[in-house]
């Protein structure tokens, strides 16, 4: 036999923007530091604007992040590095760089992603522009 439901839980199902919406949480196997950054990624955007069908694009940004923290750390351990030696960081860098812009934009995490063309022609309507000596 199953319990009886309270008054207020049977109440709180009939609201959805009430309940409770959990996050997505970072898969145990990436290590400590990836985690870091798949924490600071979700924690950033509200709760329900990751589904878990973006949990392996986030698991990859997570990865590409910690590896480009690695590759800085090198180039900041090192001043003074061989040029040959700055110029494969430097291509690991350039790299790391453009994986983790694309995968943001896929997830929708730049502001490029979020730019609605449209939205810039309605926030202008109607207001008058006035020129920088003009404003008091």
């Amino acid at each position: 036999m199953m319990p009886r439901k309270s008054a207020e839980a049977i109440a709180m199902a009939g609201m959805p923007c009430l309940q409770r919406i959990e996050r997505l949480r970072a898969p145990e196997d990436l290590s400590p530091q990836q985690q870091a950054h798949f924490g600071l990624v979700v924690a950033a955007k509200p709760a329900d604007f990751f589904n878990p069908c973006d949990l392996p694009l986030l698991v990859q940004l997570s990865r590409h992040l910690a590896r480009a923290d690695v590759i800085e750390n090198k180039f900041r351990a090192n001043p003074f590095m061989l040029m040959d030696e700055y110029d494969d960081l430097s291509r690991l860098a350039d790299r790391e760089t453009k994986q983790i812009t694309s995968l943001m934009t896929r997830l929708r995490l730049t502001p490029q992603s979020r730019y609605r063309p449209d939205s810039a022609k309605h926030d202008a309507a109607g207001t008058e522009m006035r020129r920088p000596w003009e404003i008091e």
